[in-house]
């Protein structure tokens, strides 16, 4: 923790860098949106990325009047300042989870691809089945997922199988992440009384969360449970009490037990340490055994499996390597998104189900990409990546969330919905200008810390979102890969967002942030 010594030129350096990065990441990024729009519409283009002009004089329009909205909630958050405190968070977090149930009642979408697999497993592995884990079968393929497989199973043991149950889970992560939302930012920029209240209520009806209930899969779960990990990392920092770390354990296990992409948030805890002058010894023990943390349910189930012969090898002893996410995330036509199950099919075909070999062949059709197509291309690639997925801004929420597949029973607002092309455009361009918007608010924060020469208050969300940045910059990329971020989108914002309306407002408030 901080011990009231002046910071070293590396200190100095590991906290202004990320912010300046951040910076012109987010630049470049809204600099290319004023020209083109990156869109994700599968009755357009299929499970496609695809780029279509942008309208900029709509796009500034939806901007303002958003803008608008979004100062609004920014001062019923002050206005509730005068109630009672416990009473406030109850309130805006009773009616926040109300209004995600309300949705997926009334819009109670079926599931398709990966989250209709993983349900349907769920159920076979409550009846014995075990195939899916052999040889060719989709948990031997993605052990990725068995996390999520046994969730649902467990789930389905206690509960009757009908798909409005995680659904209904969903509804209560989702609620738990705005309260982390909430109380990271007032641990991170310790606002005067009242002053988040307006960042909680953003939270709670924050559209994408709120459409995303709808998909029965891991994301939800996983990012509630590291927004968790986040939140009990700061008060560990706070406090300095080790008590706190046994919860960020348990969160962070289970996060990535379900989701795995533990490791980024680990790295970015561990490097925030390291700005917070945390000891050296302490960082390095807390990092192994954390370490060790995320590796442990895994094993766990292998020991179990092995021993009742449930399986015949561990999990993930030839699943699919790593090599064929980076060689699907270089691929040019697509922009580094699902290739049609191009690279897959060297898996099952040359690979033949095997790791090690289909990774020899992964390694060469890698080495070969970057030797034909040189740096300057391959760099190519990834800026266009980058530009197209941070700047799509819906996690495809319309895609899972509306409802694309059909609905598990009808009511009034499932009739009207499921073929209304128009309504799901106006929700898609709402999503996208609403994340430009978060955006540049970003970057109004950023560069009061550049300017005004003090450390960026949220350089830990900071850290974590460029970890995400350079994690799917190799990776392969959907929209809704993301969707564990947005809790960092909205703290940063709404930082911005508060520093706009201080210098919009009065000298107090605007006192108040340069103290925070």
């Amino acid at each position: 923790m901080n011990t009231g010594e002046k910071p070293g030129k590396i200190l100095i350096i590991l906290n202004r860098v990320p912010v300046f990065l951040l910076s012109a990441f987010l630049v470049c990024i809204l600099s290319a949106s004023l020209f083109i729009r990156a869109e994700f519409c599968w009755y357009r283009h299929g499970d496609n990325p695809a780029w279509i002009d942008q309208d900029i004089f709509f796009l500034v329009l939806t901007a303002f009047l958003l803008l608008c909205v979004f100062f609004l909630v920014y001062k019923l958050g002050e206005r509730l300042e005068k109630y009672n405190r416990k009473q406030v968070i109850l309130a805006v977090l009773y009616s926040s989870a109300v209004l995600q149930l309300f949705y997926i009642l009334l819009l109670p979408a079926k599931q398709f691809a990966d989250q209709e697999t993983v349900n349907l497993l769920a159920v076979k592995l409550i009846k014995g089945g075990y195939a899916a884990f052999n040889r060719g079968g989709y948990l031997y393929q993605y052990p990725n997922n068995v996390g999520i497989t046994l969730f649902l199973s467990m789930m389905y043991k206690i509960f009757p199988h009908t798909l409005l149950v995680p659904k209904l889970i969903n509804v209560a992560f989702s609620t738990a992440t705005a309260f982390f939302i909430f109380r990271i930012y007032e641990e991170l920029c310790r606002p005067k009384a009242g002053k988040a209240y307006g960042i909680l209520i953003f939270s709670g009806v924050y559209p994408p969360m709120i459409l995303l209930n709808n998909l029965a899969y891991n994301d939800v779960y996983a990012t509630a449970l590291f927004a968790g990990f986040v939140y009990c990392s700061i008060r560990y920092l706070k406090t300095k009490k080790a008590v706190h770390l046994v919860p960020a354990g348990l969160f962070v296990t289970a996060g990535n037990f379900l989701r795995q992409l533990g490791v980024i948030f680990l790295l970015a805890v561990t490097l925030y340490f390291i700005i917070q002058r945390v000891n050296l010894i302490k960082i390095l023990a807390f990092f192994a055994a954390m370490l060790f943390m995320l590796n442990l349910p895994l094993s766990i189930v292998n020991a179990y499996f092995l021993h009742t012969n449930k399986i015949s090898e561990p999990v993930g002893k030839n699943s699919i390597p790593i090599h064929m996410w980076i060689h699907i995330g270089m691929n040019e036509e697509k922009m580094g998104y699902w290739d049609n199950s191009r690279s897959y099919n060297v898996y099952t075909h040359q690979g033949q189900w095997n790791k090690a070999i289909s990774a020899k062949f992964y390694s060469e059709m890698i080495r070969r990409n970057i030797k034909e197509k040189g740096p300057k291309r391959i760099a190519s690639v990834y800026l266009k990546k980058n530009i197209w997925l941070w700047s799509e801004g819906t996690y495809q929420a319309e895609y899972y969330g509306i409802g694309s597949r059909g609905y598990l029973y009808s009511t009034f607002a499932t009739r009207y919905v499921q073929y209304n092309t128009g309504l799901r455009d106006a929700v898609r361009w709402v999503l996208h200008v609403t994340n430009l918007l978060m955006l540049s608010l970003i970057c109004v924060g950023l560069f009061h810390s550049i300017f005004k020469k003090y450390s960026y208050a949220l350089i830990f969300p900071a850290i974590i979102l460029l970890g995400f940045i350079g994690f799917y910059t190799l990776w392969e990329i959907k929209p809704r890969y993301i969707y564990p971020i947005y809790p960092y989108l909205i703290l940063m914002s709404y930082h911005g967002l508060r520093i706009f309306a201080g210098k919009a407002g009065n000298r107090r408030t605007q006192n108040d942030i340069d103290n925070s």
